[in-house]
């Protein structure tokens, strides 16, 4: 009796011998795999923030191209009168004249 409690307790320490040698085998792999993952962030940042820097460099190039090339709605405000202007003195005098001839037509 007392020898079949020792087996079932040597038994059981093996079995525990076991797990725990697969907990650190998988503990191991854990770790690895957290190493990997901190090699690619690293990688992975240090490329996000070469394309960051290339980003902001183009952004600012397109900014100052914008600057040369466009007018702002400031310096385009008097051009808008003046051609609105224009424009609506043009329709006035084409349904004046149209408004004439009808009128003229009729007498």
């Amino acid at each position: 009796m007392v020898e079949e409690k020792i087996k079932e307790h040597s038994n059981e320490i093996n079995h525990l011998k076991n797990e725990l040698a697969e907990c650190h085998t998988n503990n191991a792999l854990m770790c690895k795999d957290i190493q990997d993952i901190k090699e690619n962030q690293e990688k992975y940042m240090s490329n996000f923030e070469a394309f960051q820097s290339k980003f902001y460099k183009r952004f600012d190039d397109m900014e100052e191209i914008i600057e040369k090339k466009y007018v702002s709605k400031i310096e385009f405000g008097p051009v808008k009168s003046i051609v609105y202007g224009m424009v609506g003195f043009i329709l006035l005098t084409f349904l004046g004249s149209i408004i004439s001839l009808v009128v003229i037509y009729k007498q």
